[in-house]
């Protein structure tokens, strides 16, 4: 799973020092999810097409109304790749999370050199 470096306490934010220590602490958490990420990426994207080929199986497969067929093939599909689109898209959170921390930090940065 991802990495408990990422799990950090809350950090005091009063002084220059200490946000530029933050931001650096975010790079480095960064650097450590982007790696995560693109693992993630390798073992989601693949299954896509591993999907699509279920869903369409499912359809061709599959009798009834076309509501209920749909039905059917999109759960055929369903269950490929659950658990790496899970790991993707949780690890796509963790990094925008940690974007929007270290914006927050520019942010005060940029208001502590103007005071």
């Amino acid at each position: 799973m991802y990495p408990a470096v990422v799990v950090r306490v809350l950090v005091d934010l009063s002084t220059p020092t200490q946000i530029m220590l933050r931001l650096e602490n975010l790079e480095a958490d960064l650097a450590l999810a982007q790696n995560e990420l693109s693992e993630a990426a390798k073992a989601w994207y693949p299954l896509l097409a591993d999907r699509k080929v279920a869903v369409e199986t499912g359809w061709a497969m599959s009798a009834g109304t076309v509501p209920e067929r749909k039905a059917q093939a999109e759960a055929a599909g369903a269950v490929v790749g659950v658990e790496e689109e899970a790991r993707w898209e949780a690890l796509k959170l963790v990094v925008r999370v940690m974007e929007t921390r270290a914006n927050i930090g520019m942010g005060l940065l940029k208001a502590h050199s103007r005071a």
